[in-house]
């Protein structure tokens, strides 16, 4: 009958507590390293998760030639980096408050200026023969600076008082098949075009149902809808 040798027992033994002591040994600098050593950049990132931080990169200068001959600079290459403002009405309780404060750092006058033109040229291509002169004036009248900044702001508000989104561009790059049984529901406030499917939520009266039959269609679960 075999049997074990006690000292090939105890090799075995003292083999499993030298490997257990350093594999805890290990872990427990792993977890000083994690918590101690590099507590501050890993409550960075969290931080930067939960605030929604995003890094933007930083603006490059102007490359600049130099004509030797009058000492004239003129700019060879240029990059500007615009950043983007957006706002999510749903959250804002005061839209008067937020274009009373932020409007006046959006308002371009040039901007406004290049709109009230073109909406005149439309203006002027629009008008009838009957049209009398005394409607010509009013109507193809340019607005003034205050007129223009007054528009801005209620535009503004306006866009900012909006808790629903007039338009939604739902899919895009679809089959011409696929776009063609989504028109042939005929659904209230869904629009099939090209290959892009709008959805127009003011005219949706029944969302629930609208979802139900464009759930399989686009492959987008019916809740997301």
């Amino acid at each position: 009958m075999n049997s074990v040798r006690p000292k090939e027992l105890f090799s075995k033994i003292t083999l499993f507590i030298v490997g257990s002591t350093f594999i805890t040994i290990v872990l427990i600098i792993r977890l000083f390293q994690l918590q101690v050593l590099s507590h501050g950049y890993y409550q960075d990132m969290a931080t930067r998760g939960q605030y929604g931080l995003i890094e933007l990169p930083a603006q490059r200068g102007e490359i600049l030639i130099k004509d030797f001959h009058s000492d004239e600079q003129f700019p060879l290459a240029t990059n500007i980096t615009l950043n983007l403002l957006y706002a999510d009405p749903t959250i804002i309780k005061d839209p008067f408050y937020i274009t009373t404060n932020i409007g006046p750092l959006l308002f371009d006058i040039e901007e406004q200026r290049a709109r009230d033109e073109e909406r005149i040229r439309e203006q002027a291509k629009n008008l009838s023969a009957e049209t009398t002169p005394e409607e010509l004036e009013i109507l193809l009248k340019p607005l003034t600076d205050p007129e223009l900044e007054k528009q801005f702001k209620d535009e503004l508000t306006s866009q900012l008082s909006q808790k629903q989104r007039q338009e939604i561009l739902l899919a895009n790059e679809l089959k011409p098949e696929l776009v063609t049984n989504i028109s042939s529901l005929s659904l209230p406030g869904i629009e099939a075009t090209d290959d892009y499917v709008y959805a127009y939520p003011p005219e949706i009266s029944q969302p629930s149902y609208v979802a139900d039959k464009l759930a399989p269609l686009l492959e987008t679960p019916k809740k997301r809808l």
